[in-house]
C-alpha cells in the first residue's frame, strides 16, 4: 500500500547489520529515500513479466457474512504501452466472448498501473506509493523484524495533520497508521499494513468511508526484483443512506519473464491498447 519524493521527514538512527546501537549506524532519512527509488525501480518491473492476477470481491453482510462474490482470474502481460488482461476464469467456469472482451476493456490493472507510476488519483489494489506515504504522514523507526525469514526495518506511521494535499488520496493517507516492512539487504517493499483511524468523506462528501484495511505481501520473484503477491483491501462505507462492507482480494502469481519466451509459431499476440 503505499512516486515522487520524501520530504520534511525526520531523522531516526538505525544500527548497520551487525553492529550495536552504540556503533556506526544509518540515517533513516536516508533508508527511506533509497528504498523510495527502489520501489520505484520495481514498480516499473511489472512491466518486464506476464503474470496471472486472480481477484475476488465480496459484498458482506452486517455481520460478515458473503452476500455476493465475484471471482476472476486473468493472464496478464505487457503490450505496447499498456497491458494485455486476459479473463480466462470468472467465477470458475470458462467467461464467454463478450464477458472476456468486456473485461478486458476495462483494463483495470492497467488503470492501476498508470495510477501507480503517476502518483495519483485512486489506488484500488494496494494504497500508495512510499513516497506518498511519507510525504504525507509521521514516522518512526520500530526495529528489526522478519518477513517470511528475510531480515526487514520496520517503520510505524501515522497520520500528520501539518501536512495537507488534495485528493481522495490525500484524505485517506492523512487517516491511516500502520507499519511497513522494507529488506535490510537491498531496501525493498515486503510487507504493509495500515487502517484509518478517522472516517474519510469521499465523492462531494456523499459518501463516508468509516473504515479501511489494507494489507499487502510481496516477494522477491527475480533478482532484485521484489513485486505483490497478495493484496487483501477491506472497506466499510456509506453511500448515501446505504451502509457497504466489501472485501476485495488480489493474488500475483506465475512471474514470468517476457525476455524469456520466444513466440510460439502461429501464436497470436494480444492487441496492442
Amino acid at each position: 500500500m503505499l512516486d515522487l519524493a520524501v520530504a520534511a521527514i525526520f531523522a531516526v538512527r538505525i544500527a548497520a547489520p551487525g553492529e550495536s546501537a552504540e556503533g556506526r549506524s544509518e540515517d533513516l532519512t536516508a533508508i527511506i529515500e533509497k528504498a523510495r527509488q527502489v520501489q520505484v525501480a520495481d514498480v516499473a518491473a511489472w512491466r518486464e513479466f506476464r503474470f496471472r492476477r486472480s481477484s475476488v470481491r465480496e459484498e458482506l453482510d452486517e455481520s460478515g457474512g458473503v452476500k455476493v462474490r465475484e471471482s476472476l482470474v486473468f493472464e496478464v502481460a505487457p503490450r505496447g504501452g499498456g497491458f494485455d488482461e486476459k479473463l480466462v476464469e470468472i467465477d470458475g467456469r470458462k467467461p464467454t466472448k463478450d464477458e472476456s472482451e468486456a473485461h478486458r476493456d476495462q483494463a483495470r490493472f492497467a488503470k492501476h498501473y498508470r495510477t501507480l507510476t503517476a502518483g495519483s488519483g485512486e489506488q484500488e489494489e494496494g494504497g500508495f506509493s512510499l513516497g506518498h506515504l511519507f510525504r504525507m504522514s509521521s514516522y518512526r523507526y520500530a526495529g528489526r523484524d522478519t518477513v517470511n525469514d528475510i531480515p526487514c526495518y520496520r517503520i510505524d506511521f501515522a497520520p500528520d495533520p501539518k501536512r495537507e494535499f488534495g485528493g481522495v488520496e490525500g484524505k485517506i493517507a492523512r487517516a491511516m497508521q500502520g507499519s511497513i516492512w522494507i529488506t535490510v539487504d537491498e531496501l525493498h517493499l515486503a510487507r504493509a499494513k495500515a487502517r484509518t483511524v478517522a472516517p474519510v468523506s469521499i465523492a462531494l462528501s456523499l459518501a463516508m468511508v468509516h473504515e479501511l484495511e489494507l494489507a499487502m505481501e510481496a516477494a522477491r520473484i527475480a533478482e532484485n526484483v521484489w513485486l505483490p503477491t497478495e493484496v487483501d483491501v477491506k472497506t466499510h462505507l456509506r453511500i448515501l443512506f446505504s451502509t457497504r462492507h466489501r472485501r476485495n482480494t488480489y493474488h500475483y502469481t506465475g512471474f514470468e519473464s517476457v525476455r524469456s519466451r520466444v513466440q510460439a509459431p502461429g501464436e497470436t499476440p494480444p492487441p496492442e491498447r
